[in-house]
């Protein structure tokens, strides 16, 4: 019966689809099986079967794809393989991270000491450490942490340090954050000129200026000191050591920008606490964030009252040609940096009792007070001095009104001769006389000014006054006097 059914199929030619379902189930039910749910299942799958065979008169064949949509299925079915593989690889890092690693941090802690000790050079000791699965990524915490100079002395130490991370910094083999709670650090200085902060030779292995330990530690999103202490010990300049308390710190680093402050509190006799501030910006050359000799930028430093007689034991203005012996008061300072050197600044001062020298062979100038603004730098060239409503009171009883001074010298070069520049409000020309040998002026142009012992006042005869000069200083300008 089943060999009939073939029969009237699309060979035979000119039975309707519906005819040929109706004679199966005619044929089903003559071979005495009983129309139940058994001979339905079997007349339903016979019926699939001859689907396929069966043809339709308003069918047509199916178009074929084009060769540009077959290539648009297959990156389509690669893009989701490669998203699946993506979230697979994910969840299994989530995994290891959170259900492995972070219930066992504790059974790493030999083998981070190791590491930590290879890679800055020192002995490297963790008491504790702790992690913590708040959030997609953990934060670690670690305790008692201490790193030891070459002579087994302890110079570093940190009670407690929280590391954030974030898919950035683990890609970078870094932090997104590192936060240090009342760090204990030496800062070392050596005879023979090097520097060591925390046992670590921070120039060891220097190129131009940058070390490897520079380089990671400018390269973390941002570091964060609070309530730290800083011994600072120079035994090149064999200066007693400097403890300052309450130390506060933060860096952040982004986009070849370096950004910090730096607050603390020096010893009472130094004076209050102080400020400083750093904005600094590398050269799109520059591929070492610790490449010091490609910074620039600025420095800011603020103090509400300082001892400037104690500053000269650990620091120098020398590369200024400005030696400040003594004076305390008020000082704001901001200082212009370029390829990682100062090259001139401007302050703003409230001083009282200061002994200052502007050149090795010039006699020092000392003040009752100065006050005002008072700027300079360096250039190839030459150098520029100037003032802005500064008044002073010298010891010997002269007293400099005020009032606006730019001094701009340059240097012989080639056929041009040294020449320098001034320009000026008004100048007290006695006033000017008595401190002339104590300035960086031409010797000759000293000795003519105490020769002819001036008096009265110089004012230029217009507002943008000037005076240029070739040789020494003379006496004669075309200007305005008042006697």
């Amino acid at each position: 019966m089943l060999g009939t059914v073939g029969a009237v199929g699309p060979k035979g030619g000119g039975v309707s689809e519906q005819v040929e379902k109706a004679m199966v189930i005619t044929l089903l039910h003559k071979t005495s099986w009983v129309y139940t749910g058994r001979t339905t299942a079997l007349a339903v799958i016979i019926l699939r079967l001859m689907e396929p065979t069966i043809p339709s008169a308003s069918s047509s064949p199916p178009a074929l794809p084009s060769r540009r949509l077959r290539g648009i299925a297959f990156v389509i079915r690669f893009l989701l393989w490669l998203v699946t593989m993506a979230w697979l690889l994910f969840g299994l890092s989530w995994f290891v991270l959170h259900g492995w690693i972070v219930p066992r941090i504790g059974e790493f802690r030999p083998r981070l000491e190791t590491e930590a000790s290879k890679a800055l050079g020192v002995p490297v000791r963790i008491g504790r450490i702790t992690a913590y699965s708040r959030g997609m990524i953990p934060s670690f915490e670690l305790h008692d942490v201490t790193l030891l100079d070459a002579q087994g002395r302890e110079a570093l130490r940190l009670p407690r340090v929280l590391g954030a991370l974030s898919p950035s910094s683990l890609l970078g083999l870094g932090f997104e954050q590192l936060y240090i709670d009342k760090p204990e650090l030496d800062i070392r200085r050596a005879a023979d000129g090097k520097t060591y902060v925390g046992g670590l030779d921070v120039l060891q292995g220097r190129g131009a200026g940058y070390s490897a330990v520079a380089d990671w530690f400018f390269s973390q999103t941002e570091f964060v000191i609070r309530g730290g202490t800083v011994r600072w010990t120079d035994a090149l300049r064999q200066a007693p050591p400097l403890a300052l308390t309450q130390v506060d710190f933060v860096l952040r680093n982004a986009h070849r920008r370096h950004l910090m402050r730096l607050d603390a509190t020096p010893p009472a006799e130094w004076g209050d606490r102080f400020t400083l501030r750093g904005i600094f910006r590398q050269s799109l050359l520059s591929g070492d964030a610790g490449d010091f000799a490609a910074w620039n930028g600025q420095l800011y430093a603020e103090f509400g009252r300082a001892d400037m007689s104690r500053l000269k034991q650990y620091a120098s203005l020398d590369s200024l040609g400005v030696e400040l012996t003594g004076g305390n008061g008020a000082l704001r300072a901001w200082a212009d940096v370029s390829k990682g050197q100062i090259v001139g600044g401007v302050a703003d001062v409230a001083l009282q009792d200061v002994d200052v020298r502007l050149g090795s062979k010039l006699q020092p100038l000392a003040f009752d007070s100065v006050a005002g603004r008072i700027g300079g730098g360096q250039h190839a060239n030459g150098f520029d001095f100037n003032t802005e409503g500064l008044h002073f009171r010298t010891r010997d009883g002269l007293q400099w009104p005020g009032g606006n001074v730019a001094l701009v010298h340059t240097r012989a070069e080639g056929r041009a001769p040294q020449h320098s520049e001034l320009k000026a409000d008004k100048l007290d020309l006695a006033a000017l006389a008595q401190i002339a040998n104590r300035l960086p002026l031409d010797s000759s142009a000293t000795r003519s000014s105490t020769r002819s012992r001036p008096k009265g006042w110089w004012k230029p005869s217009k507002p943008a006054g000037r005076a240029r000069w070739m040789r020494p200083l003379p006496l004669r300008q075309k200007a305005a006097w008042r006697v």
